[in-house]
């Protein structure tokens, strides 16, 4: 049985298709019982889709930016795609791996609309929620010094 999927189903339901150029994806699993880059792997493919070479030149399977030095030909398999995909996540993982927990929340954002776009650059400034994240961490170290000065002046 393929059921047409929104996103309510797709977080709540136990067996999901969606349809993308011919190909259906099928969790046997609730996405919160999955482990979080998992979680993060499926979500970026279900909303990013299948990339076709031709139609979506410089984009290829789930959404990877063909770089210069990479030389595509023709579309890639199913399994390729997945791995290139994991391999840009981890990537983009290490390169916010200082913001502790909201890394990988900062990797699938990045994976998006780009890390520049994130971090700031010449031509963006950094992003919003970069800059909320920054000064929850603050105020959070803040907090604590806070605390152990009281508990020290007792």
């Amino acid at each position: 049985e393929r059921v047409r999927c929104n996103t309510e189903l797709f977080l709540k339901s136990y067996r999901i298709t969606r349809p993308t150029f011919g190909v259906h994806f099928i969790l046997t699993q609730p996405i919160f019982a999955l482990p979080p880059l998992e979680r993060a792997v499926r979500c970026i493919k279900y909303y990013e889709g299948w990339h076709d070479i031709k139609r979506n030149y410089p984009y290829i399977g789930w959404g990877h930016r063909i770089l210069p030095y990479e030389k595509y030909r023709k579309n890639l398999t199913f399994q390729q795609a997945d791995s290139l995909l994991r391999s840009d996540l981890r990537k983009l993982c290490a390169l916010f791996r200082k913001y502790g927990r909201d890394t990988l929340l900062l990797a699938v954002l990045a994976y998006n609309v780009g890390p520049y776009k994130i971090l700031g650059n010449g031509k963006f400034p950094k992003s919003r929620l970069l800059q909320k994240i920054e000064e929850a961490k603050e105020t959070y170290v803040g907090s604590i010094l806070n605390f152990a000065d009281t508990k020290d002046a007792r």
